[in-house]
C-alpha cells in the first residue's frame, strides 16, 4: 500500500488515500515517467515537452456498508467537480503534488462493503512539484558608519544581499510576491534583473508568475482586487526568467519585503 497520498480538487477538498477514509491506494503507475525525444539523421537532438500524460491509480475501498458508500460518493463529488468545472486539481505524494484530472473511473469489483477502482489522471504537466518559499526581509548592513551619538541616526548602507539555492538539476519556475510600500521594486538574482515600474502601496502586493505558460503580473490591493501591470515590466530585461541551478546572490534596496517561491520540479517523486 502507498502512503501519503492525498487527490484535492481546486477548491481545496481533499480526498486521502491513506485507509483513514476507508481508501487505501493500492499500486500504480505514479513514478513511472518517459522523454519525448527527437532525431536528427539517427541521432538523438533533443528531449521535449512529454505532452500529454495518462497515469493509473488503483484503490480499494474497505468499511462498513455505510462507510464504503460515504467513502465512493466523497471520492466522485470531490474528483468530478475538476473536470465539470476545467480546473485541475492535484495529487499529492508526500511534499510533492502532480497538477491534474481524474478523467474515469473504472470498477473491477463491487460489494456493499468494499470496492477495487481504477483511476485514470490525466495531465498536460507530467511533474512533481515541490514549492520552496523563502522569505526576504531587509536587514540593516552593519558596514554602514555610525553618528549616533552626534547626530542621533545612523548611516546605513540599504543594498542588501542574501542568497537563494535551487537544487534541481535544471533551471526551476518561480513566484515573487513584492510587499508595499515600494516604487519601481527591482531584484536580482544572480545576473537577472526583475523590475516592475509601478508603484505598490503599503496596503498592496506584486505577483509575478513565471510558470511554464502562466508569465503573468498582477498588483492586488486591500480589496482583493486585481489590476493587470504585465506592460510595466521592465522590458530591458527578461522579468520571467528562471532560476537557475545552483546558489545565487540575491540583492535588492532593501526598502520592501517579498517572497520568492522556488519550484523544485522532478519526474518522479523523490524516494524516502
Amino acid at each position: 500500500m502507498l502512503e501519503n497520498i492525498r487527490y484535492t480538487n481546486h477548491l481545496g477538498e481533499t480526498v486521502k488515500f491513506d485507509g483513514s477514509e476507508n481508501i487505501y491506494a493500492a499500486h500504480g503507475e505514479l513514478r513511472d515517467y518517459s522523454w519525448n525525444y527527437s532525431t536528427s539523421n539517427d541521432v538523438l537532438s533533443d528531449f521535449n515537452n512529454r505532452g500529454i500524460v495518462e497515469k493509473s491509480l488503483p484503490i480499494k475501498i474497505f468499511g462498513t456498508d455505510e462507510e464504503s458508500k460515504a467513502a465512493r460518493n466523497r471520492l466522485y463529488e470531490i474528483t468530478d467537480k475538476d473536470t465539470t468545472a476545467n480546473q485541475q486539481g492535484a495529487l499529492w505524494f508526500d511534499d510533492y503534488y502532480m497538477k491534474c484530472y481524474v478523467s474515469a473511473s473504472s470498477k473491477s469489483r463491487y460489494m456493499p462493503d468494499s470496492a477495487q477502482i481504477n483511476l485514470t489522471l490525466v495531465t498536460d504537466s507530467p511533474y512533481w512539484i515541490k514549492e520552496n518559499t523563502q522569505n526576504f526581509m531587509p536587514a540593516e548592513s552593519q558596514t554602514g558608519l555610525k553618528y549616533l551619538k552626534k547626530y542621533n541616526y545612523r548611516y546605513v548602507d540599504y543594498n542588501v544581499r542574501k542568497t537563494v539555492t535551487n537544487t534541481n538539476l535544471a533551471p526551476m519556475p518561480f513566484k515573487l510576491i513584492i510587499y508595499g510600500p515600494c516604487d519601481s521594486p527591482e531584484i536580482i538574482i544572480g545576473a537577472s534583473h526583475y523590475k516592475i515600474n509601478v508603484q505598490v502601496a503599503a496596503t498592496e502586493y506584486l505577483t509575478l508568475t513565471a510558470i511554464d505558460k502562466e508569465k503573468t503580473i498582477f498588483l492586488t490591493n486591500a480589496y482583493g482586487i486585481k489590476t493587470n501591470v504585465f506592460n510595466k515590466r521592465e522590458k530591458s530585461f527578461d522579468v520571467f526568467s528562471p532560476i537557475p541551478n545552483g546558489t545565487f546572490d540575491v540583492t535588492w534596496n532593501g526598502n520592501f519585503n517579498f517572497d520568492l517561491t522556488v519550484l523544485d520540479r522532478r519526474s518522479e517523486p523523490p524516494w524516502t
